[in-house]
């Protein structure tokens, strides 16, 4: 299950390049990007700080999470799969980008977000 997250990062971030018209990229080509990757729109995805070398990003929902918790069910510990998703993502538009995770399940949840994401190019 951990290469099929990764390898959909790959691969979603060669399509929408493909889409975008694009070869490589900076930090602000790929939060362009990330906009068309459905998992993005789903959760409602919102860019809460950016630069040129840096961006955090949130989930302030998350439909799967949210159903599970009225369902009754634990919440789904999604962390190290994201993770994988988005440094393979990130490393197809510039292999500079690095991903660091602020939170996401299982880590308790904040009151702002469900999750938060930090791409940072060195």
């Amino acid at each position: 299950m951990k290469r099929f997250w990764a390898k959909l990062g790959e691969v979603s971030a060669k399509d929408i390049m493909k889409y975008m018209g694009v070869e490589k990229g900076d930090l602000k080509t790929l939060l362009e990007a990330l906009r068309y990757f459905p998992w993005i729109i789903i959760a409602n995805w919102k860019v809460a700080e950016y630069s040129d070398r840096r961006a955090v990003i949130l989930a302030d929902k998350c439909p799967p999470q949210e159903a599970r918790m009225r369902s009754g069910r634990k919440l789904l510990a999604c962390k190290a799969m994201e993770q994988r998703l988005y440094e393979n993502f990130a490393k197809v538009f510039n292999s500079s980008i690095k991903v660091k995770c602020h939170n996401a399940p299982p880590d308790p949840k904040p009151q702002d977000c469900w999750c938060r994401w930090e791409f940072i190019l060195e």
